[in-house]
């Protein structure tokens, strides 16, 4: 029987993954020669031999892959080398590969390396470090292109001679696996004069005598003490200066999940994921942890162990907290001098280039939601096809940046709040390092149209180029949703967050926009109200109440007792440091005061996280009416605010289906004005499962097509994709 040829591009998740090794073996077992190679948008194969075996060889790359690989689609090319092949070969990749296709994510242990792991016959048992081709740390210790040994912050590290022969066997499951070592080789944990497995057994004994630790991690240093230990937990809040913000438990085993959550069967499947993210869940009835914790939320942020040292931490041992070593607001640590001060640190010799935060999901419409995209999810990118090469600098809070160029966006992993200066320094060592690894050079620039925030402030510093873009907040909010789904046609954009600067120069934040990618037309609006004391309001909803009550003649309920009292006053009357604003996130904040869930905020939302998780459907709907303003409506919020005080205990449910029916009128108003029938929902306030859910079913009925954030998150981590696609779309129609 003669030789036939295939020429092949397999699409899917399939770069840094183990797929080339794969086929190799795959092209070996069946008797095939050729060649196999990474490319732009997936990998190049050639298969020369019977075709019965090439036919087998393509059916087991298919179905039988890699655990981390995914394969989408097969494209037979139309062009077949005439070469000849003797041998099967694992090519380079093509010398212009856009460089973001050859950057893997960070990946969590695979199930071999756990049983390896845990196997006293295995040579690598109890290595803290273990990894191959299928798992291990990636973009988080890259140095430079293309991802390779010696290009890694572990290639320092001189391979023993068993871990030499594994990485020079295409037939092992170790071949080419960068971060290959053992306990003969490579970065050893210490504490003390404590190595390895010793060094990790004494971090437990102390987490479980009461103490904080902090330990080393892929990404950075994390803090860790018992879970169900109030005191240690107390203790770890004040040392981070933490507040009452929820802390994320790592957990043994999905069993012991079930022994303080509820799951389903996606957030199981998420939670055991390569990209092994924290996930939010329900509280069961059972749950035992500490009180202090999550407090004041029915939801817990747990994740499983995802490296080999989480793996022998976690055995044998009940849930502990684990959360970034850093100061509150600050980067994640990547070195011991920026952990907080005066506990013990386990930690490894292996240098961190890329820092990177865990990953936060929750599941929403049995989808896997981002509500934090970090380690795991960067550097995937998105297709976006593209004029000139834009950077979009992101906004002030949940910050990022993105990079628009060669058909594709990349958005990098969360920094955080720019107004630290700490933060403004990782956001631009992360923009000049991301720059050299990805070989970008930007063209264009987008930036928030706010005057205040951080990287707007220091634009010029943060680029040489002169042609920049001012991008609205809202809208960028609305098109990200857009890109995700590829959505050309206009949409009904609902955006609806706590802060964003309005090109009137009041400060929006419940938004109904007519939006295309490249322009908006603000059709809808809540009803606008002041602020007195601008930020100082965001943390005391007491303020906003007494600003809202005074519009009807009833500040005396706001029941501030305080120095305020007379301050508030004559600072809305003269209209002193109180701006204007129509966000939902500040109106959240006001109606939780009138509920009795508290007044001030420790972090962003906490008080709204409250309202959610008292929610109650038998509460009578508090009635936002909207009101005709001719060229737009408002969503009055005067007739809920007074009913509300009639009837506190059931703000929670009626503040909710009140918020939920006026998106409906907005939406009913704008598709009959307009014929569109398509509704994006983003922002913060959609982190909020019940309203967006309520929202999502209801239009559904309704017969629209709602459209919501899954691959970034519905906050701010999403705005800098929307910017890069809104400064796009505008270059094109200025070449036009």
């Amino acid at each position: 029987m003669s030789d036939s040829k295939k020429h092949l591009k397999f699409i899917g998740i399939v770069q840094g993954v183990g797929f080339r090794p794969f086929v190799y073996r795959i092209a070996k077992e069946n008797n095939l020669s050729g060649w196999v190679r990474n490319i732009g948008d997936g990998v190049e194969v050639l298969f020369s031999g019977e075709q019965g075996r090439i036919s087998r060889a393509i059916h087991q790359i298919k179905f039988e892959n890699p655990p981390l690989a995914r394969v989408d689609q097969v494209i037979e090319l139309d062009e077949v080398p005439t070469e000849n092949p003797i041998d099967f070969n694992i090519l380079k990749s093509p010398d212009d590969t856009p460089s973001a296709i050859l950057v893997p994510p960070d990946i969590a242990i695979c199930d071999d390396c756990k049983r390896e792991l845990l196997d006293p016959e295995n040579p690598r048992y109890r290595h803290p470090l273990i990894s191959c081709t299928n798992c291990g740390p990636r973009m988080s210790i890259l140095k430079d292109l293309p991802y390779d040994r010696h290009t890694i912050t572990q290639g320092e590290f001189e391979l023993c001679e068993f871990c030499k022969d594994e990485y020079s066997n295409p037939e092992n499951r170790r071949y080419h696996a960068q971060t290959i070592a053992c306990n003969e080789c490579g970065p050893k944990y210490s504490f003390g004069d404590l190595k390895d497995y010793d060094a990790i057994a004494k971090i437990k004994e102390l987490i479980l005598a009461g103490s904080i630790v902090a330990i080393k991690g892929i990404g950075g240093y994390h803090l860790a003490c018992l879970a169900k230990d109030f005191d240690a937990v107390e203790k770890l809040r004040e040392l981070k200066k933490r507040g009452d913000e929820p802390l994320a438990v790592m957990v043994a085993s999905i069993e012991a999940v079930k022994n303080i959550a509820e799951i389903s069967e996606v957030e199981e499947k998420l939670l055991a994921s390569w990209q092994a993210p924290i996930v939010l869940l329900k509280k069961s009835k059972d749950y035992n942890l500490s009180e202090n914790i999550a407090p004041d939320t029915d939801k817990i942020g747990v994740f499983l162990p995802y490296t080999p040292l989480h793996m022998l931490l976690m055995e044998n041992m009940p849930p502990i907290v684990l959360t970034s070593a850093n100061l509150h607001d600050e980067p994640i640590a990547s070195s011991k001098e920026k952990v907080v001060k005066g506990i013990p640190i386990l930690s490894n010799n292996r240098v961190i280039s890329h820092p990177i935060d865990d990953s936060v999901c929750d599941v929403i419409f049995d989808k896997a939601r981002v509500l934090r995209r970090a380690r795991g999810f960067v550097p995937e990118t998105i297709p976006l096809k593209t004029k000139k090469p834009v950077l979009a600098l992101g906004p002030q809070m949940k910050s990022t940046f993105c990079f628009a160029w060669n058909d594709q966006a990349l958005v990098s992993q969360h920094i955080g709040e720019l107004s630290n200066p700490h933060t403004f320094e990782r956001y631009s060592d992360t923009l000049k390092s991301f720059r050299k690894l990805f070989g970008f050079k930007e063209e264009v620039v987008a930036y928030d149209m706010h005057p205040g925030y951080t990287n707007t402030i220091h634009k010029n510093e943060l680029t040489n180029i002169t042609d920049f873009i001012p991008v609205q907040h809202h809208h960028a909010h609305i098109v990200s949703v857009m890109a995700e789904y590829d959505l050309h046609e206009p949409v009904i954009g609902i955006s609806a967050d706590g802060i964003g600067y309005g090109t009137d120069g009041t400060i929006w934040g419940f938004e109904f926009l007519v939006s295309s990618r490249s322009e908006f037309v603000r059709a809808g609006h809540l009803k606008p109200f002041k602020l007195p004391g601008g930020d100082a309001a965001v943390k005391d909803a007491g303020r906003i109440a007494y600003s809202l009550l005074s519009e009807i003649g009833l500040q005396d309920k706001a029941g501030i007792e305080d120095n305020l009292a007379g301050t508030i006053p004559i600072m809305l009357e003269k209209n002193i440091n109180s701006p204007t604003t129509s966000s939902l996130g500040r109106l959240f904040d006001a109606f939780s005061y009138l509920a009795g869930l508290g007044r001030y905020s420790s972090f962003e939302a906490q008080l709204a996280i409250k309202l959610e998780s008292k929610f109650d459907k038998s509460h009578p709907t508090l009635q936002f009416p909207l009101t005709d303003m001719g060229d737009h409506f408002e969503v009055d919020w005067r007739l809920a605010l007074t009913n509300a005080l009639s009837f506190p205990e059931g703000i929670p449910g009626g503040f909710h289906k009140g918020i939920v029916m006026a998106i409906i009128n907005g939406v009913r108003i704008l598709r009959d004005k307009t014929g569109i029938r398509k509704v994006a929902l983003s922002g913060g306030c959609f982190a909020n499962k019940v309203l967006t859910n309520m929202v999502f079913s209801a239009l559904t009925k309704m017969g629209f097509i709602v459209y919501i954030n899954h691959k970034f998150p519905p906050g701010d981590g999403n705005v800098s994709l929307g910017q890069a696609v809104i400064a796009t779309e505008i270059l094109k129609k200025r070449s036009n």
